[in-house]
């Protein structure tokens, strides 16, 4: 028995799928402004060798997208 055998037999992991949500963006923020929050304070403190913030740009593009927020 290998590793895909014992997934394929398991009902349970054929029908869901456990994330921490870090695939759609990092902080969780776009929850929070979902639900009206008003005022976010952000600490990032994820890997950013050359500045670039890529997961703060990411939180705005889906923000914009979604929820038409403004920055």
């Amino acid at each position: 028995m290998n590793a895909t055998d014992v997934q394929s037999a398991d009902p349970v992991r054929d029908k869901y799928t456990l994330a921490d949500g870090g695939h759609s963006e990092n902080y969780g923020a776009l929850a929070l402004m979902e639900r009206g929050v008003d005022l976010l304070v952000i600490s990032d403190a994820s890997y950013d060798d050359n500045y670039t913030f890529g997961d703060y740009y990411t939180l705005q593009h889906h923000a914009k997208m979604l929820l038409s927020a403004r920055f």
